[in-house]
């Protein structure tokens, strides 16, 4: 008798997850879409709500670590981007650009995620758990993909002033996520722990968080800075790189502290303090693609179709007060920098794409959610939001670029 789909080993469905992501990749580069849509869609197709290909256990429990794993070498990769000698050149537009639009973001999300739950009800039954829903959402809304940019970017091989400040926001944009949700999910487990002063839920908890982060990944940067000259061949800078990821992403859970904002540390030490830092983030983009495809795929697989109502309001709200904020934001920022006219008008569309750190964020948050409905309906939301803006928002990168005339295509 052949066994039932729930008494595979995992190794399978980790075989299923690389091959999904592999031809929803395909399929999405058929019809012109980013790959990340097309393993987003491969998750849904797979998931337990459609086909059931993946179990319910396996998604949200057994391959959790596969979540961990990608998330460490998402938020590596986003630290070694923060180079001191190109943060000192990209000038008050980018810094003020950044600054004005993820909090523009942050902020209108959460005042409408809270508002329209506080006035129509749905939510979590408490003021405080609502509160604390609405800053995480808000946190998690405030970052963009790089991905989508950079591939129209050198798609149409844009060049110049728009295309300087859209690199460089981006850049910084997702380091400024994970720390506004660092401080958010601190607020979360404050308000979750009754036995907590309403200073130490507020700001005591979230800043410490935030040292013992920093201390972990910095202490792990220097740990690769001294393992650095003993290596003599390049294939073992990946291992190396990994067991820097794995061990900052353990210690982190093991003292309560943010994995994603520990690995962005250890990748900004590794980027500033090792000599020749490009080789290290080099070997580790020989396995970022499979790894983020079964990570993609994973998340387009906790797709609940009973959570889909209630959910689909909530995405249409984080889709609607997202664009407002970073459309509003941007263009505030420009101006108060004195950027040219064709940045405070196209830039704002180039900063909407929304994939891997929002998904990445959202299945962390889960365990900060305490009622499993509501944390379902969140990540949920999120998803949808995230495929909405992987359908759209390359076009509307396109369309920026060239409208500001900096692209040498179309």
């Amino acid at each position: 008798m052949p066994p039932d789909v729930h008494s595979f080993h995992p190794l399978v469905y980790l075989g299923l997850l690389l091959l999904a992501g592999f031809a929803g990749g395909r399929v999405a580069k058929l019809v012109n879409l980013p790959r990340v849509s097309g393993y987003i869609l491969a998750g849904m197709v797979l998931s337990p709500a459609l086909l059931g290909v993946l179990p319910e256990e396996m998604v949200r429990e057994d391959l959790s670590l596969v979540t961990e794993i990608a998330l460490g070498i998402i938020a590596f990769s986003i630290g070694g981007a923060l180079q001191l000698k190109m943060l000192r050149r990209l000038g008050k537009q980018i810094l003020w650009i950044t600054v004005t639009q993820t909090m523009a973001v942050f902020l209108l999300v959460s005042g409408i995620v809270f508002a329209a739950f506080f006035l129509l009800g749905g939510g979590p039954g408490s003021t405080g758990g609502l509160f604390a829903l609405a800053v995480i959402l808000g946190s998690i809304s405030a970052a963009t993909a790089p991905a989508p940019i950079l591939a129209v970017a050198h798609e149409y091989r844009a060049k110049g002033p728009l295309t300087t400040i859209l690199l460089g926001v981006v850049t910084l944009d997702d380091g400024v996520t994970i720390l506004l949700f660092s401080i958010a999910g601190g607020v979360a487990k404050g308000i979750a722990g009754a036995d907590v002063s309403p200073f130490g839920s507020m700001l005591g908890r979230p800043l410490l968080e935030i040292a013992i982060s920093l201390l972990i990944g910095g202490s792990g940067g220097m740990m690769v800075r001294l393992i650095a000259p003993a290596i003599t061949r390049a294939e073992a800078l990946l291992g190396v790189a990994l067991g820097a990821v794995f061990l900052v992403s353990g210690l982190s859970v093991t003292f309560h502290a943010s994995g994603l904002l520990a690995n962005m540390m250890l990748g900004f030490t590794v980027a500033n303090a090792v000599r020749r830092p490009e080789q290290w983030f080099r070997a580790v983009e020989g396995i970022e693609e499979p790894v983020l495809s079964m990570f993609f795929v994973l998340a387009g697989a906790h797709l609940r179709l009973d959570f889909l109502a209630a959910a689909g309001s909530l995405a249409l709200l984080l889709i609607l007060g997202r664009s407002a904020g970073k459309i509003l934001g941007t263009y505030a920022g420009a101006r108060l920098s004195g950027a040219t006219e064709a940045v405070r008008k196209y830039l704002p569309l180039g900063l909407l794409p929304q994939a891997g750190v929002s998904l990445g964020l959202v299945l962390a948050a889960k365990d900060l959610v305490p009622d499993p409905r509501v944390a379902e309906m969140m990540v949920n939301a999120v998803l949808g939001s995230v495929i909405v803006n992987e359908l759209v928002s390359p076009a509307l990168v396109r369309f920026s670029l060239t409208r500001a005339g900096e692209t040498k295509r179309g």
